[in-house]
């Protein structure tokens, strides 16, 4: 009898239901809540519909971080027949690169300093550090490659040396160093989550801020690294594959650091699947299902109707899966956002948001879909 091969097993449908478990289970582990995970895990339609969702949100997510790689693949030709050292020449665009993103962003934070510490006029010393990158730029990029295309220039017509001298040492290292404004988009996200220690004084939170940037910076750089490294006779598919473990690469190496985006990726595959909301609603439930004592009047903004037979509670739907609602108090989506955060590489703190999270969706009640109704907002 022929046994099933792994291939067989390992099927489009079995890999988007592990992925919609484990996101499930990793987002429900958070809270503390993992009791209401095996009771609303009986529909596998809806895996495929999270699985998809955790597709978009790594995609979504790659997208922010790695616009800078993105644009810096089409600055950068993959391959050029006049230069047959054009791989040297890349390798130089791709150490330029990071040298050009760090010191700009290290700029960026000293400008900053001047302007907010130091009061000195902020469209002034924006132009000294806008025209001094620039420079740099320039000059590095000259630095760099001065030997490697001037070997192959040398022997060539005016016109073609015009062309190669402005390129390679003009309009790449400008292009190069306009990129950098581009990390504005992950850096926002980041810094909108990273936590300071209490009392932090201007050089240590310009020490968490710089670090935070100078990882984002570095990782985010893998996929045009692998691009451009890669042969051009190397398949197609072989190509693709690289690039996204490239990209799947540094996402994992800065959830590390900065532990606020495996969470903004399960967050926003709640959110954009429809498993989680968010958003403060009134629900109607009957006192039969689940008895009035039960619950504090206070925390859940209880208000009993005239029959007394229901009554009304204010609450946010914090996972709604198969058969189970999952409602917890308004107060614990203060708590779960503020969960959010992170200091690089504190563990300790990372293990106090979420200790207060779980300790928070204690609260949380886990109703049957059929024993609570969300009434519309006015």
């Amino acid at each position: 009898m022929k046994k099933p091969s792994l291939i067989s097993i390992v099927t489009p449908t079995f890999i988007s239901t592990l992925m919609a478990l484990g996101t499930i289970w990793l987002y429900l582990n958070r809270m503390g809540r993992l009791d209401v995970f095996l009771e609303s895990i009986t529909f596998k339609d809806l895996f495929v519909v999270v699985a998809m969702f955790l597709v978009c949100s790594v995609c979504m997510i790659c997208l922010i971080f790695y616009i800078p790689s993105l644009l810096i693949s089409l600055i950068i030709k993959k391959d050029n027949e006049v230069f047959y050292n054009y791989q040297k020449i890349k390798d130089n665009f791709i150490r330029l690169s990071v040298i050009i993103h760090l010191l700009a962003i290290m700029v960026f934070f000293m400008a900053v300093w001047l302007i907010e510490a130091k009061k000195f006029s902020s469209w002034k010393v924006f132009t000294i550090a806008v025209s001094g990158m620039l420079f740099i730029s320039l000059f590095s990029g000259y630095f760099f490659n001065r030997k490697a295309v001037s070997e192959v220039l040398r022997f060539k017509n005016k016109k073609t040396k015009r062309e190669g001298y402005r390129t390679f040492f003009c309009l790449i290292p400008s292009a190069l160093f306009l990129v950098s404004f581009l990390y504005a988009c992950p850096l926002s996200l980041i810094f909108g989550k990273l936590q300071l220690p209490d009392h932090a004084g201007e050089i240590k939170v310009m020490i968490y801020a710089a670090f935070t940037s100078i990882i984002v910076i570095i990782f985010a750089l893998f996929p045009v690294a692998v691009y451009l490294r890669e042969k051009i006779t190397a398949a197609l598919p072989v190509r693709i594959v690289k690039i996204i473990a490239a990209a799947l690469t540094g996402l994992f190496c800065m959830s590390w650091i900065i532990t606020s985006i495996p969470i903004l990726i399960i967050h926003a595959t709640m959110k954009l699947s429809g498993v989680a909301d968010y958003q403060i609603h009134t629900f109607l439930v009957q006192d039969k299902d689940y008895p009035v004592e039960l619950l504090d009047k206070t925390q859940w903004k209880l208000a009993l109707l005239q029959n007394r037979d229901r009554y009304v509670i204010h609450g946010v739907k914090m996972y709604s899966f198969g058969d189970i609602r999952l409602i917890c108090p308004v107060n614990v989506l203060e708590v779960y956002k503020k969960s959010m955060n992170f200091r690089p590489g504190d563990r300790q703190y990372d293990q106090q948001l979420n200790d207060a999270l779980i300790a928070a969706a204690q609260d949380c009640i886990p109703f049957n879909k059929s024993e609570v109704k969300s009434l519309p907002s006015r």
